[in-house]
């Protein structure tokens, strides 16, 4: 019994290390919150190419970076359970938020006002599902920001939703760029490791 609880352990600490210690996807969210923004001011298709760029960020980054520090790890059949159960909840969160757009159609309230609440509710709810279930508490503070930046584009104005968007990558990307200093000295290569002993 303790020897299972201490697997789990291990496999949890090895999961949140593989996941958000290295805080690649942290620089992910935050590349691509500022194309979002950035490309909503200057409407040039070149900005959409930073998405390739944060998608190799993360390829690279966990093939060149993380694995070499942490190793390959396997993780088992309880954390891929884990991952079908939050498809899953993803699955019904997009049902519902469907099942309430077609009733704005055909009912008596106009969808305007409805994609003012369930857009931002859905976003929410998408990046909480995937934070809760992927141990990633940063995502799910990122996702509900940009919530809210879609509130404010309800009730104000597109350049103040553009404004939000574009502070919160660059919280995002600073936020990256600390952890994965951190996550750098924290976990030196071991060839660095054995020189500097």
């Amino acid at each position: 019994m303790i020897e299972d609880i201490d697997l789990r352990e291990v496999e949890k600490k090895a999961w949140r290390t593989y996941m958000s210690q290295d805080g690649l996807y942290d620089i992910f969210m935050g590349i691509m919150l500022l194309t979002l923004a950035i490309q909503a001011y200057f409407y040039n298709i070149w900005f959409t190419s930073f998405i390739f760029v944060a998608v190799l960020v993360v390829t690279l980054g966990k093939r060149f970076i993380t694995l070499p520090r942490i190793g390959l790890v396997k993780f088992g059949k309880t954390r891929m359970m884990k991952q079908m159960k939050m498809m899953i909840a993803l699955l019904i969160v997009f049902l519902v938020v469907l099942t309430l757009y077609y009733l704005s159609i055909f009912g008596n309230k106009p969808h305007e006002i409805v994609g003012r609440l369930v857009i931002p509710a859905f976003i929410a709810s998408i990046f909480v599902i995937v934070a809760y279930f992927l141990n990633y508490i940063r995502l799910g503070i990122y996702g509900l920001l940009y919530a809210f930046s879609e509130i404010l584009r309800g009730v104000y104005d597109k350049p103040i939703r553009n404004i939000a968007i574009l502070v919160i990558g660059m919280i995002a990307l600073i936020v990256g760029l600390y952890v994965l200093i951190q996550f750098l000295k924290k976990y030196p290569l071991p060839g660095k490791e054995e020189n500097l002993a």
